[in-house]
């Protein structure tokens, strides 16, 4: 299996340009017979401190996402890009008021064949990360042909609980780092 580990320059708050390189290196990465493209933490957003850059905070079922899964339409490699993704909990309450704001998660989202199959969200906020973003819950495993694999993002890597929750009992399970890219300063 080819894997493509992309490394990119990802702006801050530039959906559009951000967007435009994922599809050309996803593109590139699969005309050279690539089965899994990984890109950047916040590759999609930029590194962004999300109270300056509040257009970068998406939702996963908003259509900032669906442009990103709609790059995997008749492709047959599975891609995994990084954004800002707005909590749940940020949601408008009932009546028009608004919930009170809940900190954006860390995301890598997994698409393939224009559907988004699943996400992870970081679990391991560091100290300068803290004021800005939740730690997420729980490992998803996902699956590509054969390989069963899990998704860490930066700090997860020196983070063993996140591994070890992503073990399948009896199976195989290949973790995927995907550091942070390009982005200038934090």
């Amino acid at each position: 299996m080819k894997l493509a580990l992309i490394q990119m320059r990802c702006e801050k708050g530039a959906l559009a340009a951000n967007l435009f390189a994922i599809a050309t290196y996803y593109g590139a990465a699969v005309a050279e017979g690539a089965e899994i493209v990984a890109f950047p933490e916040m590759s999609y957003t930029g590194y962004v401190d999300p109270t300056r850059y509040p257009a970068a905070v998406l939702r996963l079922d908003g259509p900032e996402v669906a442009r990103l899964v709609a790059l995997t339409r008749a492709q047959p490699a599975t891609l995994i890009a990084g954004l800002v993704e707005a909590n749940p909990g940020s949601e408008p309450a009932a009546g028009g008021e608004h919930a009170a704001l809940a900190k954006p998660f860390i995301t890598q989202v997994v698409a393939r064949d224009g559907a988004l199959l699943g996400f992870y969200r970081k679990l391991t906020i560091q100290a300068e990360e803290a004021a800005w973003f939740a730690p997420g819950a729980g490992v998803p495993v996902f699956r590509h042909g054969a390989l069963t694999f899990g998704v860490a993002i930066c700090a997860d890597i020196g983070n063993p609980a996140v591994f070890a929750a992503g073990a399948i009992p009896g199976g195989i399970v290949d973790q995927m780092r995907v550091a942070g890219g390009d982005s200038g300063s934090h």
